[in-house]
C-alpha cells in the first residue's frame, strides 16, 4: 500500500467519523418542533373554515338530521380549521379526545384522536386541522372531527394512526386561556346564553343548580342537565378539588367557598 492509498483511507475514515458524530449530536440536540401559521396551509392552496362555519356546513349536509342521527360527512375539499385547545386528557377524564376552542365564532368542536394528546397539544395550543379526507361526524348533537368508522353504530371514529395524524393535525402557536375562552352562565341569563351551538365549549356556572329533569335543549336526556364535566381550565384554575358527583366518569372541579363550576358542554351518551 502507497503513500496516498494511506492517506486516503485516513481521509475517509476522518469524513466518517465526522457524520457520524454529527448525526449522533442531532439525535441528543433536536431542532424545536415547527410551529405551524394560518399563512402555512394558504400557502398550499387550502382555504380556512371557522369552527362554527364547519359545524354549520356539517349540518347542512346533513339536513333533516336530529341530535339521535348517526350523521356523517367526509370532506372532499382542500379546507382546514383551527381552534385553541381547552381540554386535557392527562389526569383520564377527556378520553382520546380533544376539544378545540374557535375564538372569532365562539364555536367549539371534538377532535377524536388517541391517548396522550396532553403531551402533544397541551392547553392553549392552537392546533391546525387539514380537513381533506376526514369525516366529520355527531353523537347526539356533539359534532366531531375524525376518520371513517366501520361500526355503524358511529359516524366517525377516532384517528389514532400516527402517519394519519402527522398528515392532518399541526400544533400552532401556544397561548395562554383567557376569560373569554369560558362562557359565563348565571342564574340571570341561563335561559338564554346557553344552547347546543355551544356544545364543546368550557361553560362556567355561577349561582346556578343542576337538577334532575328532562332539559329544554338538545337529546332532552333526563339527566342533570347532562354536562359531560371533565378537568375544566379557566383564568381560575389553580386551587380547584376533586368532588363526587352524579357519574362515576364526571368530575366536577369546583372552587372551595363558592357555587361557580366549570364544564365541558356535552350531551351525555
Amino acid at each position: 500500500m502507497n503513500a496516498m492509498d494511506k492517506l486516503f483511507k485516513l481521509l475517509l475514515a476522518a469524513a466518517a467519523a465526522l457524520f457520524f458524530t454529527g448525526c449522533y449530536s442531532d439525535y441528543l440536540n433536536p431542532g424545536p418542533a415547527r410551529v405551524y401559521t394560518r399563512a402555512d396551509f394558504e400557502a398550499k392552496g387550502l382555504e380556512y373554515i371557522s369552527v362554527g362555519e364547519l359545524k354549520a356546513r356539517f349540518r347542512a349536509e346533513n339536513a333533516g338530521m336530529n341530535d339521535g342521527t348517526v350523521a356523517s360527512w367526509t370532506v372532499d375539499e382542500p379546507l382546514f380549521t383551527s381552534g385553541k385547545v381547552i381540554s386535557t386528557d392527562r389526569f383520564g377524564n377527556v378520553y382520546k379526545s380533544v376539544y378545540l376552542y374557535d375564538e372569532a365564532s365562539e364555536s367549539a368542536i371534538e377532535l377524536k384522536l388517541n391517548t396522550g394528546n396532553y403531551l402533544f397539544h397541551p392547553v392553549g395550543q392552537i392546533v391546525y386541522v387539514d380537513l381533506e379526507g376526514l369525516v366529520l361526524g355527531n353523537y347526539r348533537g356533539m359534532v366531531s372531527i375524525g376518520t371513517t368508522s366501520y361500526n355503524a353504530s358511529y359516524s366517525n371514529d377516532n384517528i389514532e394512526s400516527k402517519i394519519m395524524q402527522d398528515e392532518h393535525i399541526f400544533s400552532g402557536e401556544q397561548q395562554p386561556m383567557l376569560k373569554s375562552d369560558t362562557l359565563v352562565v348565571t342564574r340571570d341569563n341561563y335561559r338564554t346564553v346557553l344552547s347546543d351551538d355551544d356544545l364543546g365549549r368550557l361553560v362556567r356556572f355561577e349561582g346556578v343548580e343542576s337538577r334532575f329533569g328532562t332539559a329544554l335543549w338538545g337529546y332532552k336526556n333526563t339527566f342533570p342537565n347532562y354536562f359531560a364535566n371533565s378537568v375544566s381550565y379557566d383564568v381560575n384554575s389553580p386551587g380547584w378539588e376533586d368532588i363526587d358527583q352524579w357519574a362515576t366518569w364526571a368530575t366536577m372541579r369546583m372552587l372551595p367557598g363558592t357555587n361557580a363550576d366549570t364544564f365541558f358542554y356535552a350531551s351525555a351518551g
